[in-house]
């Protein structure tokens, strides 16, 4: 979404602001759950997308409200408990991209294919240009060296593959996207269209949360 990568993994969410511009991948068997609040009712101040913690009484609250029997009283009273409980996650999963035409082409690489070892003189004699301004570009665009980045980004995706039921040290071998689920998933890969979407602009949503591994919402 825009500059960052999300990875929701499991026991998390993710909260976006209303008119938040967004895509995604999700893994095979992953189900999508949202739900979606009033601006004029929201007192949280959170103004970027931000990763929450879905703890067992958040998930059940935003369950229950996905009810399209509620009345409006009994709605009000769920969402006002929602805004007491819900907390940003101590862990953001959030990784910044380049945006920076110099070394974009090895960010797109990368998250085509994380497990690409190519070192950081090898990408720079590829663009013709020095390890320096490799460095450097890096810096300026992300905070981060080249090579914590390229190990953020493999992190992202096996954070993706060991909450899809893969065990041990995974290879690192598809883009890591935005994986918002509420169901354990199947193994494997299965990426829906990834054209963006936006949310509502008359709603702040918190959406798509991965349930605990065994205790997937109803709705």
């Amino acid at each position: 979404m825009a500059d960052r990568i999300f990875t929701v993994s499991e026991g998390h969410g993710l909260w976006m602001p209303a008119g938040t511009v967004h895509g995604g991948r999700a893994t095979a068997g992953a189900q999508f759950h949202d739900a979606f609040f009033a601006p004029e009712r929201t007192p949280l101040g959170f103004r970027e997308p931000v990763a929450i913690t879905m703890t067992p009484l958040l998930e059940s609250l935003l369950t229950h409200l996905a009810r399209t029997d509620l009345e409006a009283a009994a709605r009000a009273r769920a969402e006002a408990v929602v805004f007491d409980v819900l907390q940003p996650s101590e862990h953001q999963f959030a990784l910044q991209l380049p945006g920076d035409p110099r070394i974009d082409p090895i960010a797109e690489a990368l998250l085509d294919d994380p497990g690409d070892g190519r070192s950081l003189e090898e990408w720079a004699r590829q663009l013709g240009t020095s390890d320096r301004t490799v460095t450097r570009a890096f810096r300026q665009a992300t905070g981060l060296s080249f090579a914590r980045w390229r190990q953020l980004l493999r992190a992202h995706q096996a954070l993706l593959l060991l909450s899809a039921g893969h065990e041990g040290r995974p290879s690192a071998t598809r883009s890591p996207n935005r994986a918002s689920s509420a169901s354990p998933p199947a193994p494997g890969w299965a990426p829906p269209p990834s054209s963006p979407r936006a949310c509502p602009a008359d709603a702040r949503c918190s959406s798509s949360w991965r349930s605990r591994r065994g205790s997937p919402p109803s709705r």
